[in-house]
């Protein structure tokens, strides 16, 4: 039998002596009272309370009446208290009685007629009967004390037991939603923790279709790598073959390397007759490349001056062709106005004939306008228009007239 079961039997056992105790009590049957206050012993009655206990176990709803009994024992603790006073006030008035009776035969004596007497004592019969009923129901109220002083201890006892376990539950309640919080943020870590995993697992399956495709590559790589290393063997094969052949001609080339080195030494003694004879040539060439170059600038120079002579001749040409034509145009024009083409011609580009000057090449110092200068900048064999002289981008400068 489990420590349960017979837990729930010795409680059962505990609240039916206290029912049978209250029951002797309110029935006034003293010997029950103590019978069922010292405890029974009696062999078929306790068989009888274990048969009682085992179909109790069927009726565990049954305990809520405990409550009620705590109730009804209270109610009959008022009760008491009251019949207590009662009797108290009863026990005055039988004394007052008594008294007044006692005072009443002292003063009527003997001598009082019939009729006195008999009303008298039926008052005394009765106030007797009273008193005697009285201490019946005092008798059967001490009764009901003592009971209800018997039973309080257990029902104390079991208080006291059930208020803590009431307050062990509340602990344990208590507990119980402090564990269900903990594992309800365990719950939501294993949550996140889940989605963090999904999320690496399913980078790990990227990572590892990757490496699949990545291991097909390598397989396909190392076939054909193994294909690359059959061929190289073979080629080493053909390449030990040449070299075995390359080992006999080496052997008669080395016979015929001595026969050259012979002849090297004769060419070697005409090499240094014919070093000898180069250095010379050499400080010749040299001399002859100075001369050269001298020769190249005097001859620059003098093509120089020969462009400039011929530039100055075809300027004379055109002041010449323009002083006849001015000449024939005299009747037309004023001096004035001629004299200002003139100066207008001067100051115009003699490339174009349409804007004004306004570069100038620093090498031959000719002026032309800033369109003719960037077409000739567009070309890389840049030339003078006028003298055809090279010239660099860092030989054009602005100038203002």
């Amino acid at each position: 039998m489990s420590l349960y079961s017979q837990d729930r039997i010795t409680t059962l056992a505990t609240d039916i002596q206290r029912l049978q105790i209250m029951l002797a009590a309110n029935t006034g049957d003293k010997d029950a009272f103590a019978f069922y206050l010292n405890g029974s012993t009696d062999k078929s009655f306790l068989d009888d309370l274990r048969n009682k206990l085992r179909n109790s176990e069927e009726r565990i709803k049954a305990l809520s009446l405990e409550l009620e009994a705590s109730k009804e024992a209270t109610s009959q603790l008022r009760e008491l208290e009251e019949a207590i006073v009662s009797e108290r006030r009863l026990k005055i008035h039988v004394e007052e009685l008594t008294a007044k009776l006692a005072k009443l035969e002292s003063l009527l004596g003997n001598n009082n007629n019939n009729n006195n007497n008999n009303n008298a004592g039926d008052s005394i019969k009765g106030l007797m009967a009273t008193i005697h009923a009285k201490d019946g129901a005092i008798q059967v109220l001490e009764l009901k004390v003592k009971a209800l002083e018997a039973v309080q201890a257990p029902l104390l006892s079991e208080l006291h037991t059930v208020a803590t376990a009431w307050g062990q539950l509340e602990e344990a309640t208590s507990r119980k939603v402090i564990d269900l919080a903990q594992k309800e943020d365990l719950i939501y870590k294993l949550l996140s923790d889940k989605t963090r995993q999904e999320s690496k697992c399913n980078l790990l399956i990227r990572a590892k279709d990757a490496s699949a495709n990545m291991t097909a590559v390598m397989k396909r790589q190392s076939d054909m790598q193994l294909d690359q290393i059959r061929k190289l063997e073979e080629r080493e094969k053909n390449l030990n073959m040449q070299m075995a052949t390359l080992e006999r001609e080496q052997a008669l080339l080395n016979s015929s390397m001595i026969l050259h080195k012979s002849k090297l030494q004769e060419c070697s003694q005409q090499n240094a007759g014919f070093k000898e004879k180069f250095a010379r040539q050499e400080e010749r060439l040299n001399e002859l490349q100075s001369m050269l170059k001298e020769r190249t600038e005097s001859f620059e120079n003098e093509a120089h001056q020969r462009r400039r002579l011929l530039e100055e001749t075809e300027l004379m040409k055109r002041r010449l062709e323009e002083q006849a034509k001015a000449e024939a145009s005299a009747g037309e024009h004023s001096e004035a106005a001629k004299q200002a083409a003139r100066y207008l011609k001067l100051l115009k580009c003699p490339s174009c004939d349409l804007n004004f000057k306004s570069h100038v090449i620093l090498r031959c110092m000719h002026v032309f306008c800033k369109a003719c200068m960037d077409s000739q900048l567009e070309h890389r064999q840049r030339k003078c228009p006028t003298c055809r002289e090279n010239f660099g981008a860092k030989d054009v400068k602005e100038i203002y007239l």
